[in-house]
C-alpha cells in the first residue's frame, strides 16, 4: 500500500515540476522584467548562435582530421601549449616552438623562442570559414601564466599581453 502511494505521489510530483518548468523559464525571461524607471531604457538584448557541426573523417576541409597520426586543433580556439601537449594525439615541442618561430613579428633568435614555450598561447587557424578541425597554429601571446580555466576552458594569459610579451 505504502509503495503505490509512494509512487503516485512521485509521479505528481513530477506531472507538477514539468508544469511548471515553463512558467519559472517564462517568468525568468528578460522579455518579462520591465523597468520602473522611465528615464531608463531597457538593455539591448544581443544573440550569439554558435554552429556545432561534426566533420566527418573524410572531409576534404579538415586536413588533420581526427583519424591522422598528425595532431589537429579546432579552428578559432585558443590553446595554451600545455593542453596541446596533452592531447590525445600530441602537440611536439618542436612543432610548438616552430608554431611560435613561424608567426610574423614573434621574436626567436636562431630558433629558439624569446619565452618558454611552455606558457605559449596558440590559436588554431584554418584556411576555409566552412572547416572546423585545423593543423595550424599561430601565436598569440608568450604569457607569463597561461591559464586554462572553466567554464570554457579555453586558453588565455593571466597577465594581458602588449606586442606579444608579457607585462
Amino acid at each position: 500500500m505504502f509503495k503505490t502511494i509512494k509512487t503516485t505521489l512521485i509521479l505528481v510530483l513530477l506531472a507538477a515540476m514539468a508544469l511548471a518548468w515553463p512558467r519559472a523559464l517564462e517568468r525568468a525571461s528578460p522579455q518579462s522584467i520591465s523597468s520602473t524607471s522611465t528615464s531608463e531604457q531597457p538593455p539591448t538584448l544581443t544573440t550569439t548562435t554558435i554552429k556545432w557541426e561534426t566533420v566527418p573523417a573524410s572531409s576534404a576541409s579538415a586536413p588533420a582530421a581526427t583519424n591522422s597520426v598528425e595532431p589537429w586543433c579546432e579552428c578559432g580556439y585558443t590553446y595554451c601549449a600545455s593542453v596541446l601537449m596533452g592531447m590525445r594525439k600530441p602537440w611536439s615541442r618542436e612543432q610548438l616552438t616552430d608554431a611560435y618561430c613561424e608567426t610574423s613579428n614573434a621574436t626567436c633568435v636562431d630558433g629558439v623562442p624569446e619565452t618558454s614555450i611552455d606558457m605559449a598561447l596558440y590559436l588554431c587557424l584554418c584556411d576555409d570559414p566552412e572547416q572546423s578541425l585545423g593543423d595550424t597554429l599561430h601565436l598569440l601571446c608568450g604569457c607569463e601564466t597561461c591559464l586554462v580555466v572553466p567554464p570554457d576552458f579555453r586558453g588565455r594569459c593571466e597577465v594581458p599581453c602588449r606586442s606579444g610579451k608579457c607585462t
